[in-house]
């Protein structure tokens, strides 16, 4: 009898025993893969809840930091207006120091008018001198 069952072994031909093993052990692997399924719907599960509490975290994170930012952002432009109302000052002085600059520069206007003038004068007196010289050159040398 054990001869028999070897023989009727040996007679199948190789591939059909494989594809009997894989048929036997079918109902194992499908088995096997929804435990295997369940495994990874519960892990999927805990990252989603993971998920939502980091989500919650960041989100009170967010409104702190924002918080913080916009006390932040108050007191540094509370700081700058303070800067430019200063700054006001300083312009109304400088405004002053050039109303004085137009004064000045008013004089400086009329003095380059008089010197403009006094150019004139000076070459007009010039001429005249060198006129007057070359006559008592002329006398002198019986030129004329």
């Amino acid at each position: 009898m054990g001869s028999v069952l070897l023989l009727e072994s040996e007679s199948d031909p190789p591939s059909a025993r494989g594809a009997m093993d894989e048929l036997s052990q079918l109902p194992v692997r499908v088995a096997r893969l929804e435990s295997d399924v369940e495994y990874i719907k519960k892990d999927v599960a805990d990252i989603k809840v993971d998920i939502r509490r980091m989500d919650d975290r960041m989100r009170g994170f967010e409104e702190r930091v924002q918080t913080r930012f916009d006390s932040l952002e108050e007191r540094t432009n509370a700081k700058f207006d303070g800067v430019y109302a200063k700054f006001d000052g300083v312009y109304a002085k400088f405004d002053g120091v050039y109303a004085k600059f137009d004064g000045v520069y008013a004089r400086f206007d009329a003095l380059q008018r008089d010197l403009s003038s006094a150019k004139i004068w000076a070459l007009s007196l010039y001429i005249g001198l060198a006129a007057s010289l070359l006559l008592v050159l002329a006398k002198g040398f019986k030129w004329i």
